[in-house]
């Protein structure tokens, strides 16, 4: 997962590799976070890339389930289908990121199916406090691996 930082974001980027228990082999999931916030701090992207070992799956393919899951369950108001974006599923809501009412697209992709589920899942936001539009723009300098 990259993000273009010519285009005038400051990011911020982590990753960690954690053990799931209770599983029988070898388990884990990697995780990579970024964060991309637009220098006039109007606009910003926030996305999580997870890629499952062993015998772990991702079954819950639903995206407002797995954003609320991985947002905290955000109070979201006018949930509608978002734009085409490749091979993202996008839906616009509303809600208060970062202390300020915010217009959102949520997106994710799914990757690497198996068995009933997917092994890699990219769920994220992108946000602008102004127009919807600015979130569009800045969701296109997101690369997120197949």
């Amino acid at each position: 997962m990259s993000f273009d930082a010519k285009a005038g974001y400051e990011l911020q980027c982590e990753e960690a590799t954690q053990q799931i228990t209770g599983f029988e082999g070898v388990n884990s999931f990697e995780v990579q976070h970024l964060e991309a916030t637009a220098a006039s701090s109007d606009a910003f992207v926030d996305a999580f890339h997870y890629v499952l070992a062993g015998r772990v799956i991702l079954t819950n393919t639903d995206l407002r389930n797995n954003l609320q899951d991985f947002y905290g369950h955000l109070s979201i108001s006018d949930w509608k289908s978002g734009r085409i974006i490749s091979n993202l599923s996008t839906a616009e809501f509303k809600t208060t990121m970062r202390g300020l009412p915010s217009h959102c697209i949520a997106f994710q992709k799914l990757a690497h199916p198996e068995w009933g589920g997917y092994k890699k899942i990219m769920v994220g936001v992108a946000c602008s406090q102004n127009d919807i539009d600015q979130a569009y723009t800045a969701l296109k300098y997101l690369y997120l691996p197949n």
